[in-house]
């Protein structure tokens, strides 16, 4: 006996399995035109009563069918009138986005919709983003990802409830009981002609592979791929919770990157260790289109090795090295190396916005200020407060980032070092190195910011002038320590 008039049972049984919905939610709703999509609007239309919904569509016409596009966009647009829910359409040239952004035309469409249905969901307050993906998208997509390769996780295939936001609640239900529910409630969805043709891997396997398996193997092949794809889900979410505890734990999350301890990861299984690396990848790039296995398997091989200096690049401006025993998955950054460079005058104070602080330059005489402590400790306190021989200082300083050739005489040592060795020598992860300020005269460096002085221009005791230096934080002003 069917609950809600010429309704899907499925559907309704899918919502109360995953608790989709709760009493007073704001559902937007994605609707293409098609059957699918109208079918889910009528049917949470035709529930909205039982949960006290309020429903709001989201209609993305992707600039790619000329009139046939426009003509769903205009049938939408009534249907939704007619059922009075309201509608917000969006106009989008996925091949322009496509191109600009180095995508696929199916990747650059999936972007721009759930980009659409996240702004709509905050500009009406909601609270789930209903989708119409059902039974046979879910066997065609487990069929395409077996044929590219693909893991654990992308054989769980579409989940029915994502994010505690994006529900599907035809998930379960299949493309004959959606068309037979259209039929009986009389709502004439559009028909998208493009689904007809076998020209892209989609079309082919819904065409063609399926009814092949159907009429020679499996009858029943959609549910069975469902079903299987519930039985890899539970073991995969167990999985999945004990590589996020790890992770947690061995991790260190900084603005663009993170940092895991080799050793630790070392010592975790391959399975586990493979997820860790993901979940990296996925909390610096935000997601992990583009990221293939083989790109997994070479983060392996490097970890495996260890050696400071190994850097590999991944999609999407991202880059994976090893420094000093950690792995370190990272954003790359415009390179701004020659970005900072100012001319210094003194006495003078000098903002640097790059690092939102200010040096402060002053000179003073020996003779007046024998209580100072000049011998530039490296003690915390005095890392950003130091103290040069003023009449050795012969031309005109400037504050930048580091460049090649230059060079300093550390302090308490004879003889040049060039910059990169000092680096080396403590440690410095490349990607900070570009991003330490210097006070340099030429490219002799007179100071390594939080480092070290150059030798030649400590006080001594020949020493009249002194230049005191200061790095103090321009949001409060106090000497950093």
């Amino acid at each position: 006996m069917k609950r809600f008039g010429e309704s899907m049972d499925s559907a309704m049984d899918t919502i109360e399995k995953y608790n989709m919905l709760s009493v007073g939610d704001k559902v937007v709703v994605g609707v293409s035109g098609g059957p699918d999509s109208i079918a889910l609007l009528y049917f949470l239309h035709q529930i909205k009563d039982r949960y006290s919904l309020s429903l709001h569509v989201a209609h993305l016409n992707h600039m790619l069918r000329g009139d046939e596009a426009d003509k769903d966009t205009e049938y939408v647009v009534k249907f939704c009138e007619g059922l009075n829910v309201p509608c917000t359409v969006k106009y989008v040239d996925i091949k322009e986005m496509a191109k600009q952004n180095g995508l696929s035309s199916e990747e650059a469409g999936r972007k721009a919709r759930y980009e659409f249905f996240s702004d709509v969901l905050k500009e009406t307050n909601g609270h789930k983003v209903a989708l119409a993906h059902n039974l046979n998208d879910q066997a065609e997509t487990i069929i395409m990802r077996i044929m590219r390769g693909t893991g654990l996780d992308g054989l769980c295939g579409i989940k029915p409830f994502r994010d505690h936001i994006y529900i599907r609640p035809l998930l379960y239900t299949s493309r004959c009981e959606i068309e037979e529910y259209c039929s009986k409630n009389n709502l004439l969805p559009r028909i998208d002609k493009t689904n007809l043709e076998t020209i892209y891997t989609r079309n082919k396997i819904r065409l063609e592979l399926i009814p092949y398996i159907k009429e020679n193997f499996n009858t029943n092949i959609e549910s069975t791929i469902s079903s299987m794809t519930d039985i890899l889900s539970e073991d995969n979410d167990f999985i999945e919770g004990y590589a996020d505890e790890i992770y947690n734990k061995i991790s260190i999350k900084k603005e663009n990157k993170v940092l895991i301890d080799i050793d630790d990861i070392n010592r975790l299984h391959d399975s586990i260790k493979k997820r860790v690396i993901r979940k990296a990848i996925n909390d610096v790039k935000g997601d992990l289109i583009s990221i293939e296995s083989k790109h997994i398997d070479i983060i392996m091989s490097i970890i495996d090795r260890a050696e400071t200096g190994i850097a590999i690049d991944l999609p999407k401006n991202l880059k994976a090295k090893v420094e000093y025993g950690k792995l370190i998955i990272i954003r790359q950054q415009e390179h701004n190396k020659y970005r900072l460079f100012r001319d210094v005058y003194i006495p003078s104070r000098v903002y640097i916005d790059e690092i939102n602080c200010i040096f402060n330059f002053s000179i003073l005489d020996l003779k007046d200020n024998k209580n100072i402590d000049y011998k530039n400790k490296n003690k915390a306190k005095d890392r950003f407060i130091k103290y040069f021989d003023y009449d050795k200082i012969k031309g005109n300083l400037s504050i930048r980032y580091r460049k090649d050739g230059d060079y300093i005489i550390p302090l308490g040592m004879r003889g040049r070092k060039k910059l990169k060795d000092y680096f080396i020598d403590k440690k410095v992860p490349r990607d900070r190195r570009d991003e330490i300020p210097l006070i340099a005269l030429g490219q002799e460096i007179l100071w390594i910011v939080g480092f070290t002085i150059n030798d030649n221009y400590k006080i001594d005791n020949y020493t009249n002038k002194i230049l005191k230096i200061e790095l103090t934080d321009n949001r409060r002003g106090d000497t950093i320590c």
